[in-house]
């Protein structure tokens, strides 16, 4: 056993097998720690109040749970106990939008079940340890991508060009769309000429198929 440290760790998982390696692994990793287990949301917040933990691992998605999911919990466990650090260890790692909402929400770590436990392992030394960059790989890689798209996009769209992009996405034709933003209908044929212009199409599918990467970060 490599660290000393005693720790409590509340791992919020419904998988059985996920819990027993990460129980092995932790036990094995920290010489003095104590675990406890939640199965669902519900239950984690049940045992948080009543209890502090150093770290939470926390799943995203829950099979018996379609109200609330890691990110929610993650938002309700920092204003419960905000000195709780929290690890998401997840199957979603590059799935952007999931990112997006973490990073907004400043999670402590995002670690993907692809990575292994190993992953968590590092990130739990690293936050213990008081340092920086505690995701892992696959993740790193998908904020990198995130950050790529924000920043070439963020300055070529007007507020009103991103209204627009995101009602192309619903399948709004023009006159809906300039119904729903109380504009005229010259007005949205300028903003999708610009939209065509920037994005080097001439067609509203091919915006669609040229912007769906960026969607879930206008």
């Amino acid at each position: 056993m490599e660290n000393s440290k005693s720790l409590s760790i509340l791992i919020v998982e419904d998988h059985d097998t996920i819990v027993s390696g990460l129980k092995y692994e932790l036990k094995e990793k920290f010489a003095e720690i104590e675990i406890s287990v939640a199965e669902c949301p519900e239950k984690a917040i049940e045992i948080i109040r009543n209890k502090s933990f150093d770290i939470a691992i926390v799943d995203i998605s829950f099979k018996n749970d379609d109200k609330t999911d890691g990110i929610e919990l993650s938002r309700k466990i920092k204003i419960i106990k905000p000195e709780i650090k929290i690890i998401i260890y997840t199957s979603y790692a590059d799935n952007r939008g999931y990112l997006k909402k973490l990073h907004e929400i400043d999670i402590d770590a995002i670690v993907s079940k692809n990575d292994g436990n190993f992953a968590i392992k590092y990130s739990i030394q690293k936050i213990l340890e008081g340092k920086s960059q505690p995701h892992s790989s696959e993740v790193f890689d998908t904020l990198a991508k995130i950050e790529e798209l924000t920043q070439k996009n963020k300055h070529i769209l007007t507020p009103s060009e991103k209204e627009v992009l995101l009602l192309i996405h619903k399948n709004l034709t023009y006159k809906q769309i300039a119904n729903k933003l109380c504009r005229s209908r010259n007005t949205i044929d300028s903003h999708c000429k610009n939209l065509f212009s920037k994005f080097g199409v001439n067609k509203k599918h091919l915006l669609i198929q040229k912007t769906k990467d960026i969607l879930d970060l206008l």
